[in-house]
């Protein structure tokens, strides 16, 4: 079968996608994955040592201090849905009408397509040209369900999480869908009532890459939405070579703790002053660190004994090593963390890393969440030693990897495919027997 993948956005929304076209591949299937970059990533180098072809698709044309404005702006904006809003006209808009054509060319060469749940114009298309449309949510928490509230509302219980709901759906709609059905119109398609039923989920399948383990289950969820487990990369994925002084600062003493905000702190405008408070962190808490940030930018922090200064590195590699990862609590990296049995600690910036937060501290693998904009050291120290004083949470957290390892979520996806392929096929086998 002809599968075509698309996906927009950073590593938590590219990496996972790769990994599901490695499980398609490896069952059999002919594959294609489309990646919009917004930092302007190659992963051709990963691609290919997973066996698979990648095509990039649109670049964004944008200088690092317009990134910087923009990132400072989204940052300090504390309404989720003008966060998302600000979000999508930097770093998609520019893109989009790349994006639409790339679309549009998977769905006319391809049986079946898998898309960002945010690629309205992938699904868009696939109806038009009677395509089976599969999405990939990468958080429970762009779902509605009963159980909790929306982003930016507090959770109150099942009737009034309901009415919630409603009301992110119809604001994430004014900002949204005059876009999705700009587009819709244009293929005479009916316009898109609600952006999170109709646009953001496919109706037929919506596989959810995180792991139940640390989410749990979510009853009262349509049958179209499937929680899979993370879409992992398998091991060994990249050509990793660990420098020889890692090493030797990992032999040299306890396993370090892991301070990386990602691709937040490389969009963070102050992130000279982030990584100073990172460093002194570490240093109030007594314990040793590797400390990943843009150290060739940074001159003024002294070098410590007990402080590995890293730029870049492979977390599945590194991750086990550690004692505990500081992180920004993004989906992907808040469940690297738990699979390779490390606690966390999370610093959100915005949008769904409050909700992995929360579920790291539910699942007693991780103290309370700090946020970005009221990060200091003191504060970050104090999480440090309530996570390295407490074992029962290195213990609790190597239980949940273990778990999450036989989830098996690349598995269970292409299960789930394989499912609606041979759906497809009988529908598609009574239709012309009918005629």
């Amino acid at each position: 079968m002809k599968i075509g993948l698309q996906t927009w956005g950073s590593d938590g929304d590219i990496r996972p996608m790769v990994a599901l076209a490695h499980g398609l591949a490896a069952a059999g299937h002919e594959v294609r994955l489309l990646i919009s970059s917004v930092e302007g990533k190659d992963y051709g180098p990963l691609a290919a040592a997973l066996g698979l072809g990648v095509q990039p698709v649109g670049k964004l044309e944008i200088s690092e201090e317009e990134f910087r404005d923009f990132a400072r702006e989204a940052f300090s904006a504390r309404n989720p849905v003008d966060q998302i809003a600000r979000v999508m006209a930097r770093l998609y808009e520019p893109m989009a009408a790349q994006i639409a054509e790339a679309s549009r060319a998977l769905c006319q060469d391809h049986d079946v397509v898998i898309g960002h749940s945010m690629l309205h114009s992938l699904g868009a298309f696939a109806e038009k040209a009677g395509r089976a449309h599969v999405t990939v949510t990468f958080t429970p928490s762009m779902i509605p369900t009963r159980k909790m509230s929306p982003e930016g509302l507090p959770d109150l219980g099942g009737f009034v999480n309901c009415l919630g709901w409603k009301l992110a759906d119809f604001l994430l709609g004014r900002v949204l869908l005059p876009r999705v059905n700009a587009l819709r119109v244009s293929l005479d398609l009916p316009p898109a009532r609600s952006f999170l039923h109709d646009v953001a989920a496919s109706r037929t399948l919506n596989l959810v890459s995180a792991s139940p383990a640390l989410t749990g289950s979510m009853p009262d969820w349509p049958a179209n939405h499937q929680i899979c487990g993370f879409f992992d990369l398998p091991q060994p994925h990249e050509a990793f070579q660990m420098p020889g002084p890692l090493v030797r600062f990992l032999k040299a003493g306890p396993p370090p703790v892991f301070l990386t905000l990602g691709s937040m702190l490389s969009a963070d405008p102050e992130f000279v002053e982030v990584t100073h408070i990172l460093v002194e962190a570490a240093l109030l808490a007594g314990c040793r660190a590797i400390v990943q940030s843009r150290w060739d930018e940074i001159d003024d922090i002294p070098k410590h004994p007990s402080i590995f200064r890293l730029t870049q590195a492979s977390h599945q590699a590194i991750f086990p090593r550690c004692a505990c990862v500081v992180h920004h609590g993004g989906s992907g990296t808040s469940q690297s963390a738990t699979l390779a049995g490390c606690p966390s600690v999370v610093v959100a910036y915005y949008l769904d890393q409050g909700y992995w937060g929360q579920c790291l501290t539910r699942g007693g693998i991780a103290p309370g969440l700090l946020l970005r904009r009221s990060l200091t050291p003191s504060r970050l120290a104090h999480r440090l030693r309530e996570v390295l004083s407490n074992p029962a949470m290195k213990a609790r957290a190597q239980d949940l990897g273990q778990k999450m390892q036989a989830e098996a979520g690349v598995q269970r996806a292409v299960e789930l495919i394989g499912k609606l392929i041979v759906k497809q096929a009988c529908r598609a086998g009574q239709t012309q027997e009918a005629r």
